[in-house]
């Protein structure tokens, strides 16, 4: 096998993100931005890219923006479980097409950003780094804002609809779309009763990688060749969802007009009981459900992810002619 790039010391060396101009990105930069391929603003024309880190409550956050000639909108990604933006070149791709700038950060133990790797205590410390980039972002980046989330990505915008609606505030998109929202993974009880068994003397498990995407190079490349994955699974994390799904019941509805993608051969969530428990919280939520994609929809197959990202984009142009409420 050959040797995998390491970019550890780009965690370090990125600077504090400006989007005032762009900073020149050579080296271990330039490499990583040509591995992942999300070297955009070679490849296409008129978009300029900006990469940096945002300092967001304890964590050093890896920020990334995108953005094409005369964009008419931004669209903010939040990446899954063991992610990273560099895994999302599709989408970005996609959307720069359309004509949206694009904004990518690595969750806090993801990617470039700092944090023990894949842990968190708390889907709290997500929630509160999302809005503190919302914050950090707020008037640099042209509207209407549109929100994508993928599995716990898609979680933190359901805690962020959850929080918007506790605190009587109008949330600050104009469409929200949730692939594969986390809740409940499969095999739910045997997941609760080993956390219940162990958690007090294991602190992390061995990953094992599945097959999370009808994909075999993605899938492949997840495992044997990004250097930027977690070999392990700290259990605090798992507490973490836990906790997250014991306390979903609990929070007020949203009436905000949510849209859910989902594959019906998904095999890491438990999709049929979280849509169930979706609709519950989101009564005015729409459901598309893709057959025989899995869990990872914006790596899927060419044909199914792009069914995703048409459905994704029509979704973001009806809202910005209807308004988010309608």
């Amino acid at each position: 096998m050959d040797m995998l790039p390491d970019f550890s010391s780009l965690k370090d060396a990125l600077p504090p993100l400006t989007l005032e101009h762009a900073a020149p990105c050579e080296g271990v930069c330039a490499e990583y931005l040509r591995y992942y391929r999300l070297d955009f603003s070679r490849r296409l024309e008129g978009v300029r890219q900006h990469l940096g880190v945002l300092e967001l409550g304890d964590y050093r956050i890896a920020c990334q923006v995108f953005w094409p000639r005369e964009a008419r909108g931004t669209v903010i990604i939040n990446h899954g479980y063991f992610d990273h933006v560099g895994l999302f070149d599709h989408l970005i791709d996609a959307l720069l097409r359309e004509g949206y700038a694009v904004v990518g950060w690595d969750l806090p133990g993801h990617g470039l950003s700092s944090g023990e790797q894949g842990a968190i205590g708390s889907f709290e410390e997500y929630s509160d780094c999302y809005r503190d980039l919302l914050n950090a972002l707020s008037g640099q980046l042209p509207r209407p804002w549109h929100a994508i989330g993928q599995s716990t990505g898609g979680a933190i915008l359901l805690r962020y609809l959850f929080e918007c609606a506790e605190r009587n505030e109008q949330p600050g998109f104009c469409s929200i779309i949730a692939l594969a929202p986390l809740l409940r993974v499969v095999q739910w009880p045997w997941v609760v009763l080993q956390y219940r068994m162990f958690h007090r003397w294991m602190p992390s498990v061995k990953r094992v990688f599945v097959r999370n995407a009808d994909n075999a190079g993605f899938v492949d490349f997840v495992r044997t060749a990004d250097p930027l994955q977690a070999k392990r699974i700290p259990v605090c994390w798992v507490g973490a969802m836990i906790d997250w799904a014991k306390r979903f019941g609990h929070y007020p509805k949203s009436d905000f007009p949510l849209r859910v993608i989902q594959g019906d051969a998904d095999t890491t969530v438990s999709w049929a009981y979280n849509l169930k428990r979706i609709r519950m919280r989101f009564p005015n939520v729409r459901v598309d459900t893709i057959h025989g994609a899995g869990h990872h929809l914006v790596n899927e197959s060419r044909v199914r992810r792009g069914d995703v990202f048409t459905k994704i984009i029509d979704e973001m142009l009806a809202r910005e002619q209807r308004g988010p409420a309608s």
